[in-house]
């Protein structure tokens, strides 16, 4: 129960911030795995996206940690985690429904999860909007 925003029950916590970073790495890793899978598919630009998802993290992780108040961080830990999500989605659905296999469970979920990039989009507006201290500028 998260009562007033201070103690252990409480959501934007480093500890919150540690296992959404950890598995966005474990999203990463997969999506790495599933772009090599795809064939004809660019490995190198995978990579490349992959690299600034894991940047975005790395810096979401660090300020959510440090300032869990700070909605900065934790849009770009979300942002990051939402296009890694839209990533492996998409080549998962790849493999789904355009290379047939069709042993793979979870087509329909990774079709859903190929959508995300455009919420993740939304946040990285959001963040130029909150940046530095989390608030809505005033003039």
């Amino acid at each position: 129960m998260v009562t007033s925003g201070r103690g252990p029950g409480r959501l934007a916590s480093p500890a919150t911030a540690s296992v959404l970073a950890c598995f966005a790495v474990v999203v990463i890793a997969a999506a790495i795995w599933l772009g090599a899978l795809v064939p004809g598919g660019d490995l190198g630009q995978n990579i490349l996206n992959l690299i600034v998802f894991i940047m975005l993290g790395a810096v979401g992780l660090v300020v959510a940690r440090a300032q869990p108040r700070n909605p900065v961080g934790w849009l770009l830990l979300g942002g990051a985690l939402g296009l890694a999500l839209s990533t492996a989605g998409g080549d998962y659905a790849v493999l789904v429904y355009r290379l047939g296999h069709r042993t793979f469970p979870l087509g329909p979920v990774a079709v859903l999860l190929n959508l995300l990039w455009s919420p993740a989009i939304v946040t990285f507006g959001l963040i130029v909007l909150l940046f530095p201290d989390g608030r809505l500028t005033r003039r």
